[in-house]
């Protein structure tokens, strides 16, 4: 049957009541079950899982009922909200702890263990113990431990809740790396509706106990629902079609048009400006184009795209702090903040790379961003290496998508990973760089099809400058931008970005 059917299940518990469910999830699949706290979406995953028998109904695994088999031979694994680590055993024993349990060999013990360990880019704290490890680490335990016995099914709590953005979004691509690997159903716990559309197919929402309804997580933007799905959504239910077709262009627009974004971006940081009490100042930006000896000083490597022309440097200063932008339209300007923020940045490129750079020299000067200026020397080449260091470390294996040539970083890559590689440049296109194909990166359907078969999207934050971010941004949830250029954009816009270059400064 290939399907996990819950047939008219309810349980009580306490004052709780889990009101009569009914439910089929297919094999395979990657399921959400959606509500607020105190729902009841813990108790039903508790109930699948044999934490407790129900009162009513049955629940069928391949047409089987489990309920009266005991939880450890169900083929589920369970990772609760707070890890359930043993703080007693270290990592390794905390993964081996079920394979013992079963039977297992000390030496099987130890050839599972390691290898989870290595799918979970986890092998370096074998040893440690519950208590040294970050949150992802111990999620990551988690997880393994779960799947060490292959299960048919994973269970997972609220897998996210506790984490910050940036190990969330890599534990996203590991959960769907784990899901092609491993063949087996997800059903997760979350109260984020986002969250939901971002990793399942399907969702069913739980509320006070009732099922409410199970949709495909594309309707969540704008389906139509019952009214307390509806509020619980965040949304008013007698909202028209129109106006809820409106309503999702409006929450949608800066992802796919370039007025909406810079327009946005603009406000921000003249929202911004206003608070700290400086909008009206006379601060004066002083910009200029920098030499590629003065940007990236010397290098071994000749290939970089400053050096062959394709790219030149702006360098914004403000009260003292510099801030830079890699563009290719570059310009000179003196003005103030408030002039800067009258440039047009939709249409014009020279105006976005003069923006972008007092953008970041005003957001270092603010603390409100780091790395605002490129590292020089022999920096980029030790920054290539930290990045696959940090990909290793927080994302595992994944399949990339690298937009924007960048020779040192796509070298380090192509030893580890399976990338694809797509960029603006005449001269790279079509070329193998270090085994690498060069893609047309002036297509956006190109660029597009790369991110779409990508694991993570590592996109160079000159994109900014030239105006293709918009093409980028839906796939929000997969990607990681790089470099200097996005420093100050990243934290006003909310999106994710790498850069190591305050490591390699040289001392002042």
């Amino acid at each position: 049957m290939n399907q996990l059917v819950i047939n008219n299940f309810s349980v009580k518990r306490g004052s709780f009541t889990l009101s009569p469910i009914s439910l089929t999830i297919q094999m395979g699949e990657i399921f959400a079950i959606l509500g607020r706290t105190g729902s009841g979406k813990t108790v039903l995953l508790e109930a699948i899982s044999g934490m407790f028998p129900g009162d009513t109904g049955s629940i069928l695994l391949d047409g089987t009922d489990i309920r009266d088999i005991p939880p450890g031979q169900r083929k589920l694994g369970l990772v609760y909200q707070d890890y359930g680590l043993f703080p007693h055993m270290n990592v390794k024993e905390n993964i081996s702890y079920g394979l013992k349990m079963h039977g297992y060999s000390k030496k099987e013990q130890d050839s599972r263990a390691q290898e989870l360990m290595e799918m979970l880019s986890i092998s370096h704290i074998g040893d440690q113990s519950p208590g040294t490890l970050s949150g992802g680490e111990s999620q990551r335990t988690a997880l393994a431990r779960a799947l060490a016995l292959a299960p048919q099914v994973l269970l997972l709590d609220e897998p996210f809740s506790a984490l910050d953005p940036a190990t969330r979004q890599s534990l996203y691509q590991e959960l769907r790396r784990i899901h092609r690997h491993f063949g087996c159903t997800i059903i997760f716990v979350t109260h984020d509706f986002l969250e939901a559309r971002t990793l399942a197919g399907r969702a069913a929402i739980l509320l006070d106990g009732e099922l409410q309804t199970v949709t495909d997580t594309a309707r969540l933007m704008d389906g139509h629902f019952s009214a307390e799905v509806e509020r619980f959504l965040g949304r008013n239910q007698i909202i028209t079609a129109p106006e809820r077709k409106k309503e999702k262009r409006i929450i949608q627009s800066y992802i796919n048009d370039a007025l909406s974004f810079y327009s946005e971006l603009r406000a921000r940081f003249m929202k911004l400006l206003t608070e700290e009490g400086i909008l009206g100042e006379q601060v004066v930006i002083n910009t200029k184009s920098l030499t590629p000896e003065e940007a990236i000083g010397i290098t071994k490597r000749k290939d970089f795209p400053i050096i062959t022309g394709k790219d030149v440097m702006v360098q914004a200063e403000c009260m003292g702090s510099l801030g830079q932008a890699f563009t290719d339209a570059p310009s000179a300007y003196r003005g103030t903040l408030e002039e800067i923020c009258s440039l047009d940045l939709a249409n014009d490129p020279y105006s976005r790379g003069l923006f972008i750079a007092a953008l970041n020299a005003v957001m270092k000067h603010l603390g409100r961003a780091d790395c605002t200026v490129h590292c020089r020397n022999e920096g980029p080449e030790s920054c290539a290496v930290d990045v696959v260091r940090y990909i290793s470390e927080h994302y595992g294996r994944p399949a990339i998508a690298l937009i924007g040539y960048q020779p040192a970083m796509l070298e380090q890559l192509a030893k580890e990973y399976d990338v694809r590689a797509a960029d603006l440049s005449p001269a790279n296109i079509g070329q193998k760089r270090f085994g690498v194909l060069i893609e047309d990166g002036r297509i956006p359907e190109t660029s597009q099809s790369l991110c779409r078969r990508a694991d993570l999207v590592l996109c160079t934050g000159s994109t900014v400058c030239n105006g293709s971010i918009v093409d980028f941004l839906p796939f929000k949830d997969k990607i990681l931008f790089y470099g200097t250029t996005l420093a100050g954009a990243a934290p006003l816009m909310g999106l994710p970005r790498l850069c190591f270059a305050d490591r390699y400064q040289e001392p002042q």
